[in-house]
């Protein structure tokens, strides 16, 4: 996950856009577990809410235990400046597995893919639509390509776009999808998915 000199950058800026055009839609209330930094938390809301979507802060994924899930349709988990704070509590991702499997979104990022790698994430990770991968890079320009067309994604983005992702303790992690899983854009970084989802 990246983190850059104007709050925005890397795989989290593709992830926003495509959740805030979302919003012209379909307004959500929506859970965000706090990155850590007050920040970052604020633009994230700011940016939901002016697409129309009711954004709520949350605790810290390493706090998260499951309160704060009734009433919203969709749980925004970016650890990423908290990414090496330690792992959710098992009662937070049961929490959020069931709230997927009743319907709900969960919209998640690299470093949270990344810690699996580690043995973080274990319950959560069976919902992930990326397996875990520990292989990464600091390509400082990273160019998307949309591979599988989505209405609701692709809507005011070019076909192929690039942007600046800054390090945040090792860059970008290679995705690699679930069987079943749709990649949604290409990553010219590893020359593989950058944005996958169910």
């Amino acid at each position: 996950m990246t983190y850059g000199k104007d709050g925005w950058g890397g795989i989290l800026g593709v992830v926003i856009l495509a959740w805030a055009l979302a919003g012209e839609v379909s307004a959500k209330a929506v859970l965000l577990l706090s990155s850590g930094n007050t920040t970052l938390d604020q633009q994230t809301k700011t940016v939901l809410q002016f697409h129309g979507h009711v954004v709520t802060i949350g605790p810290q994924y390493i706090n998260f235990t499951g309160p704060g899930l009734t009433g919203k349709h969709v749980v925004l988990l970016l650890a990423n400046l908290n990414w090496n704070a330690g792992d959710m509590p098992l009662a937070g991702q049961t929490a959020l597995v069931n709230f997927v499997s009743a319907g709900k979104g969960l919209v998640t990022s690299e470093w949270t893919v990344y810690k699996r790698s580690g043995g973080e994430f274990a319950v959560l990770s069976t919902i992930f639509p990326a397996l875990p991968s520990s292989n990464f890079s600091s390509t400082p320009t990273l160019i998307y390509t949309q591979d599988t067309p989505d209405p609701l994604l692709n809507s005011g983005l070019p076909a192929q776009f690039s942007f600046s992702a800054d390090n945040i303790g090792g860059g970008e992690t290679e995705f690699v999808p679930q069987v079943g899983a749709t990649v949604f854009y290409q990553n010219s970084g590893f020359n593989s998915p950058g944005l996958i989802g169910w």
